[in-house]
């Protein structure tokens, strides 16, 4: 059974500490999901956006996007660096230089 017509803004996106993960339930499949793991990297805690899971029916609803900014934000909110593993994730801080300074890894300009 496909859900009916959802837009983003009706997307109630959860986290899962214990799972590692952020994901917006669905009753007749899986959860649309984006996987993470939690680490250190120098002195500064990282989340690593590991995979990033959605039912077919659900691509055109904009929920990768809505995963992956509400793990962004998940992760400014709590001071951890952002490190993109997953291609979707990658790309979609590519898009986004704003968070550009969450990002583990990156080079410090010279001022």
């Amino acid at each position: 059974m496909m859900d009916q017509h959802i837009e983003a803004k009706d997307l109630d996106i959860r986290l899962d500490t214990s799972d590692q993960r952020f994901y917006f339930p669905v009753k007749a499949t899986k959860d649309a999901q984006l996987e993470y793991e939690l680490h250190t990297e120098g002195k500064k805690n990282v989340i690593e956006l590991t995979a990033v899971h959605v039912p077919a029916h659900l691509e055109p609803t904009g929920i990768r996007e809505e995963m992956t900014m509400t793990a962004v934000k998940h992760a400014d909110k709590n001071g951890y660096l952002v490190k993109p593993s997953a291609p979707y994730t990658k790309s979609w801080m590519n898009r986004h230089p704003e968070f550009g300074y969450l990002r583990a890894g990156r080079k410090k300009k010279n001022k």
